[in-house]
């Protein structure tokens, strides 16, 4: 499936469903871990009811630098790479968009163990 990547004429701050932020079309329920330049969240459909497991991964910049306009190139260059990538150790890009006024990836969550050492 070729992801998408779609900005919204307007800004769109996230909702709350419960104890989950909706973000787009994805709910946001629980962090996975962070960098130095994004955060990534485990995250489902926002059609799918809250009691469904996530098997998302929703990467978003990180607050203070959303509106740097090298980080918002950055994603969508990324964006275009994972979207030229097939590789079963490389999680498949399902989505990409800008949301509440920043960029934001949605890629199949795959399970393992973390890189760091």
């Amino acid at each position: 499936m070729a992801p998408r990547i779609h900005i919204p004429p307007t800004y769109t701050a996230p909702r709350r469903s419960g104890n989950a932020a909706l973000v787009g079309r994805w709910r946001r329920l629980a962090g996975l871990g962070a960098g130095r330049f994004g955060e990534v969240f485990l995250a489902q459909p926002a059609d799918c009811p809250e009691s469904w497991p996530g098997d998302y991964a929703l990467k978003q910049p990180l607050a203070d630098r959303a509106e740097d306009p090298l980080v918002r190139q950055m994603f969508l260059r990324e964006a275009e790479v994972a979207r030229s990538v097939a590789h079963p150790h490389v999680a498949p890009l399902l989505d990409a968009e800008y949301t509440a006024d920043a960029p934001q990836l949605t890629l199949q969550r795959l399970h393992g163990c973390t890189l760091a050492a």
